[in-house]
């Protein structure tokens, strides 16, 4: 699985970190919507059985725009250790060169986020034999 397979669902993106100034450091710009979103690096790379360039998927039930409850203010802050490593991750990536990690999305309704999601991630590890690497048990 790759990004270009999923363009169609996933139109939004725009550099994730960028030394602070990507996506999550304008948090307060996007809206408090419920979305998917995958975090997906410029070149694929050999992943279990297939390549890929997507690192991450994750679901919100609020992308932005709320202080202290959306999930880009969460990155932007690193306020839990998940964060704190994702961001870890992303900055040791951006750092190589080339391409800066970018963020994908897609708004979904409040109900489907979440099986939109799992829907994602059982795809992947069908075919790649695994979760991305930065999902918990990739």
């Amino acid at each position: 699985m790759r990004v270009i397979d999923l363009l169609e669902t996933f139109v939004n993106s725009d550099p994730f970190w960028q030394d602070r100034r990507g996506v999550c450091s304008r948090w307060r710009s996007y809206p408090p919507k419920p979305a998917v979103y995958l975090l997906v690096v410029s070149e694929p790379f050999r992943w279990g059985d297939e390549e890929t360039d997507i690192i991450y998927i994750g679901c919100t039930k609020h992308l932005g725009g709320i202080d202290m409850n959306c999930r880009l203010w969460d990155y932007h802050t690193r306020c839990t250790q998940h964060e704190t490593e994702i961001v870890a991750h992303v900055v040791a990536l951006d750092a190589e060169g080339g391409d800066p990690v970018k963020i994908y999305w897609c708004y979904a309704e409040d109900s489907t986020h979440r099986s939109s999601e799992k829907l994602l991630l059982t795809n992947f590890r069908h075919d790649h034999g695994r979760l991305p690497m930065l999902n918990k048990r990739g």
